[in-house]
C-alpha cells in the first residue's frame, strides 16, 4: 500500500489515514514528535486522539474534518496550520502538508500527513539569517565569523517560506542544485523518490516558485545553496 510506505519511508514525522478519518499507520518520527506509540492511535480516529485546535484555541478536528469530506471527494488538500495535543497533552503547533493517495485494487483513499513543527518568529529569524549568510556548515548559530566575507548589500532576502525549510529539504535543494536526479537524491538520502518528490513539492510551495529550475534559480541569487 502506498500510503503505508510514504509513511514509513520518509524522515518527517507522518501519520495516514483512511477516508473515515481512522488513523491507519504511524511512524517512528510522529512518535519522538507526539509521544504517541502506534499501539495508541492506529485504528482510532485522528481527531479523537490529536484534539486539533487552530491557533486561539478553536477546535478544528472533529468527525466532520473538512479534509475527510476533500478526501472521499478526491479534491487537493492544501497545507494548513493546526496545534495537536501530543501524549503530555501538551498543544504542538505544527504545519500539516496532506498527499491523498488512491488504492488502485480497492478504490480506497488515504491521506497521509506530513507534520513540521512550527518554530517561534524569533526562531525564524535566526533560521533566515543562517541561510542568508556565507557560512552553511561551520556552526555557530548561524552568526557571521570574522573571516566569512560579508553579504553584498544588495544580496535578495530569501522568500519568507526559506525559513521553514527542514535540514533534509536543505540537503534535497543542495542536490538539486548539483543537478541531481531524483533517483540519485533518493541513493544519495536513503530515502524513496516518492519521498523525494515530496520533499520537492515543499520546497517549491516554500520558495513560492513552481519548478526545479526556478527552485535553484532562487536558492542561488539568494544563496541558500
Amino acid at each position: 500500500m502506498r500510503a503505508l510506505e510514504i509513511v514509513a519511508a520518509t524522515a518527517d514525522a507522518a501519520f495516514a489515514t483512511a477516508e473515515d478519518g481512522r488513523i491507519v499507520t504511524w511512524n517512528d518520527a510522529a512518535v519522538a514528535l507526539l509521544g504517541f506509540k502506534p499501539a495508541q492511535v492506529v485504528g482510532r480516529s485522528c481527531y479523537q486522539v490529536l484534539h486539533g485546535t487552530d491557533r486561539a484555541g478553536n477546535q478544528v478536528c472533529c468527525e466532520s474534518c473538512p479534509w475527510v469530506r476533500a478526501t472521499r471527494q478526491a479534491e487537493p488538500v492544501s497545507d494548513f496550520e493546526m496545534v495537536y495535543r501530543n501524549a503530555q497533552g501538551h498543544g504542538t503547533p505544527l504545519r500539516v502538508s496532506a498527499i491523498v493517495v488512491p488504492v488502485e485494487e480497492t478504490d480506497e483513499l488515504f491521506v497521509v500527513h506530513l507534520l513540521e513543527p512550527l518554530r517561534s518568529p524569533a526562531g525564524n529569524g535566526r533560521r533566515r539569517r543562517s541561510l542568508g549568510g556565507a557560512g552553511r556548515g561551520g556552526g555557530g548559530g548561524g552568526s557571521r565569523g570574522d573571516d566569512d566575507p560579508p553579504a553584498p548589500a544588495d544580496l535578495p532576502s530569501p522568500p519568507p517560506g526559506a525559513a521553514r525549510l527542514t535540514p533534509r529539504e536543505r540537503e534535497v535543494l543542495d542536490l538539486l542544485a548539483a543537478g541531481t536526479r531524483t533517483r540519485d537524491i533518493a541513493a544519495r538520502l536513503a530515502i524513496s523518490p516518492p519521498t523525494v518528490r515530496n520533499h520537492i513539492q515543499r520546497i517549491l510551495r516554500k520558495l513560492g516558485v513552481h519548478s526545479r529550475r526556478d527552485a535553484v534559480a532562487v536558492a542561488r541569487r539568494c544563496r541558500l545553496v
